[in-house]
């Protein structure tokens, strides 16, 4: 029996931690009423996501009106026809004159149009910034609720794991009560740590919907959607500096490039609230529908006029011209600080996420390499121990603890580190996966 026990915990040790395709005694129960179940890919959930935000597809649509305005703005105002009927006919030499009709275009001054399209364009890249920033909250949103998701499945097929070797010892230590080789008191201990353990993981059970839940809501989808048990959680490494991680926040962070193009935007407004201290001018022709004259042999007898003309309108006022310049210079000041300010923020923020993300690497590492394998060789002894003399129960009722609180560390570590390596694309805007 010794030998049975001992090569049963080191097989079931050997696995690695993130297990794969393990099932859970209650999934059936997540959503007994619905039918529908999506893929477990995590890039299947984010593209759910996306698809199913409405917010999201706001944002698309006013980026895409936006980038409509350009076209309006950026063309030349339509021609002005103009038709006059004279009441009462004006009599001239060569006959009456009884209508008149003109054709005028106005032409801004050089180089407004073209400002008010780039002008028009800066804030279409501001609501595709805000586009951008939108979606990278609801990937970071799903992405944590994954993870977590994942954490709570590997826990709970560790700690089932630990419980089936916890039921093995309770066999061997009601064998060897029955003999006598084991006092009452270790057989009330197993049964104590039994019924701790089949707690916690009925616990664990019991935060499935809920997780769940929470995943589903971060796609849109029904609460009661079943969803598949994510089956394993990968160690993400992060090989930029820190240096080239701020480099990405300055280039490629929506929010802090939204800042950049309102300030880009009031640079062309200031420059086009100039251009209006000149003038713009009309250009046009005339005819004048004239009849017959009274008189025989008039030279032109019923001949229309034609007529070339330019007008310019005379920016006299300056007051208002003035106020525009200093709203717009006003306007990019405070963009600019804005940009400043949040960008000492993310900095900050990056620091913070990047100190958690490596902290739970270690961990990982820590867990992975030493803790737990030290841990492995300890219970086998120990449980080499037990069936040799069957004594140390308490050791080995310590040594299956600590391996089971190393293992959920270990898994916790792993959805921590996925988690924090997320948030840091989040602030830099960048997908880092290499």
């Amino acid at each position: 029996m010794k030998k049975n026990i001992i090569i049963m915990v080191v097989l079931f040790f050997s696995y690695p931690i993130t297990f794969i395709g393990a099932d859970i005694s209650n999934q059936d129960s997540i959503t007994e009423d619905s039918d529908e179940i999506i893929t477990e890919s995590l890039e299947d959930y984010l593209e759910t996501a996306a698809s199913n935000n409405q917010e999201l597809e706001a944002a698309f649509n006013e980026w895409k009106a936006a980038l409509e305005i350009i076209l309006e703005v950026d063309v030349l105002p339509d021609p002005r026809f103009t038709f006059r009927y004279f009441i009462v006919p004006i009599q001239t030499l060569t006959g009456p004159q009884q209508a008149s009709f003109s054709l005028t275009q106005t032409f801004p001054w050089m180089g407004k149009l073209n400002l008010k399209g780039k002008k028009a364009k800066e804030k279409a890249y501001v609501y595709k910034a805000k586009f951008d920033k939108l979606l990278l909250d609801i990937n970071l949103k799903v992405k944590k609720a994954y993870y977590e998701f994942a954490y709570l499945v590997q826990a709970i097929i560790i700690t089932e794991e630990i419980l089936d070797i916890l039921r093995y010892i309770d066999n061997v230590a009601r064998s060897a009560y029955s003999t006598g080789d084991v006092p009452y008191s270790d057989l009330i201990r197993t049964q104590v740590e039994l019924g701790i353990v089949e707690d916690q993981i009925r616990t664990l059970q019991d935060l499935v919907a809920p997780t769940s839940a929470k995943l589903n809501a971060a796609m849109n989808l029904p609460m009661d959607t079943v969803l598949a048990m994510p089956s394993s959680i990968p160690i993400l490494k992060l090989e930029e500096s820190n240096e080239i991680l701020k480099d990405f926040i300055q280039v490629n962070n929506p929010e802090l490039m939204a800042y950049s193009y309102i300030a880009m935007s009031e640079e062309y407004a200031i420059k086009l609230a100039k251009k209006e201290y000149f003038p713009d001018f009309t250009f046009g022709v005339e005819t004048i529908a004239t009849g017959s004259a009274r008189n025989p042999g008039v030279a032109d007898s019923g001949r229309n006029p034609m007529m070339a003309f330019v007008s310019v309108n005379v920016p006299l006022w300056q007051k208002n011209r003035r106020a525009a310049v200093r709203k717009a210079s006003i306007r990019k000041f405070a963009a600019i600080e804005k940009r400043r300010g949040l960008e000492e923020n993310l900095f900050a923020d990056l620091e913070l996420s990047l100190f958690k993300y490596r902290d739970a690497n270690r961990k990982v590492e820590l867990y992975e390499n030493n803790l737990i394998p030290k841990a492995r060789e300890s219970l086998a002894v120990t449980l080499d121990a037990f069936e040799t003399t069957r004594s140390n129960f308490i050791d080995l009722k310590d040594t299956e603890r600590t391996l089971l609180e190393l293992q959920l560390s270990y898994v916790r570590a792993l959805a921590d580190q996925a988690i924090y390596f997320a948030e840091i694309e989040a602030i830099t805007g960048k997908n880092l996966k290499n």
